[in-house]
């Protein structure tokens, strides 16, 4: 019994040294976390009031589903190189899943247009489910491609016919100088993102029956 209590004390403290020398090396890297809603509440900060329709303060327009590819649905951010080589990065995170990100800017950015639109022409509420069938972050050119399909659901629960959608948006400023991978050039993606999604929530706007 003795004998087996010495051999063992090793190998646990081996096994101790081995588990707190991985947790330093991943100590050492700099962890990233990142969301294209946070771009989406600064858009509307300025813009949408205190003052705003009770309908539009509780959603006037409701994003009811929303589903990504299976390739881009991780913790890890998938990046598209400049040779078409995907890498999916252990150091740049979605602070929350995907898609539901995803979800709640779109809906803030429908609203926030839903408010400027309202003021011309009155809008139906309803709900939206949007299905993604590409969602690529191109790192060489800053850029974003979405592609994909929305469907519209009347307050009666009547769903429309699928509308698709493909949508590239460059960065406004590209600084070639600094690393695409950076933290400033993957949060300039991120917010290239957010601009996609506030292309799309337009296009399904303009597009409601």
């Amino acid at each position: 019994m003795l004998q087996s209590y010495r051999l063992a004390l090793p190998r646990f403290i081996v096994a101790l040294i081995v588990l707190l020398s991985v947790t330093a090396c991943i100590g050492n890297t700099p962890v990233h976390y990142y969301s294209p809603s946070v771009f989406a509440l600064n858009d509307g900060a300025d813009s949408v009031s205190d003052t705003a329709p009770s309908s539009l303060q509780s959603s006037f327009y409701t994003v009811s589903r929303v589903t990504v590819p299976a390739a881009v649905s991780r913790p890890g951010m998938v990046f598209v190189q400049e040779n078409g080589a995907i890498q999916v990065s252990s150091q740049h995170l979605w602070v929350e899943p995907l898609k539901d990100s995803i979800q709640l800017s779109i809906t803030l950015a429908l609203n926030e247009l839903a408010q400027e639109k309202l003021a011309s022409q009155e809008l139906v509420a309803r709900k939206i489910e949007v299905d993604f069938e590409t969602i690529y972050l191109y790192t060489s050119a800053h850029s974003v491609l979405i592609k994909g399909a929305y469907t519209s659901l009347s307050k009666a629960g009547l769903r429309g016919q699928g509308t698709p959608f493909f949508i590239k948006v460059a960065a406004d400023e590209i600084n070639s100088s600094k690393d695409s991978l950076s933290e400033q050039g993957v949060l300039t993606l991120v917010e290239t993102l957010q601009k996609a999604l506030r292309v799309l929530a337009k296009d399904i706007i303009d597009n409601a029956p």
